[in-house]
């Protein structure tokens, strides 16, 4: 790691000491912008952290020692997020440095996020080398509309019937939802990468 130039850079430095020394820790690999070197100093840090078999709850449960750690700082906000994928956690620091991280085990479940790049860390079992493999043959799974949320039809009702009250900041909320949580996975898309992978003539049509 080169002399760090942005907040993010900084807590790669630390994640990657804190990484070097915990023997449950099995890889630390970076995605996002670091990794393509486009941080700036309003990136975050995105990170997988890699248990060992049979460890990853022992991790899990030090995440927010961990984002002390690496933020430099007590984290001021933090929070999980069960409905991306479990063994997820994001926290700020005072000045809006996040670390957006991910615990797996063994080896890193393959992702979208990880098809743009990705960097080394800590690496103790060639975690890094079975990813890129894996990725050669990774597919996204085609977004199930119906699991995802059968009520659609009811819930533009309920827009409508908003609409027909007047309630139009009601209306542009669940416009921007419906955009965002149905319309945009069933192009294959999602909302952080959707202006890179559904081109223009898409874009305007949604605006």
């Amino acid at each position: 790691m080169t002399s760090a130039s942005t907040p993010a850079h900084r807590m790669a430095e630390r994640a990657t000491g804190w990484a070097q020394v915990h023997d449950a820790v099995r890889a630390a690999i970076v995605y996002g912008s670091l990794a393509h070197d486009r941080a700036d100093a309003w990136s975050d840090l995105d990170l997988v952290v890699v248990a060992e078999p049979g460890r990853r709850d022992e991790l899990w449960a030090q995440r927010a020692q961990f984002a002390e750690v690496v933020l430099g700082s007590a984290p001021v906000w933090s929070q999980e997020l069960p409905w991306q994928r479990p063994y997820r956690y994001q926290a700020w620091d005072a000045d809006g440095a996040e670390l957006d991280l991910t615990i797996d085990e063994e080896q890193v479940e393959p992702a979208s996020v990880h098809t743009r790049g990705i960097r080394v860390l800590v690496d103790r079992a060639g975690v890094a080398d079975v990813l890129i493999a894996a990725l050669v043959q990774w597919r996204a799974p085609e977004f199930d509309a119906a699991g995802h949320d059968g009520g659609t039809w009811a819930w533009l009702l309920w827009l409508h019937g908003r609409l027909r009250h007047g309630e139009r900041w009601a209306v542009r909320y669940g416009l921007h939802d419906t955009l965002t949580n149905r319309v945009i996975p069933l192009l294959g898309s999602a909302v952080h990468s959707a202006h890179r992978e559904l081109g223009d003539e898409v874009i305007d049509r949604l605006n």
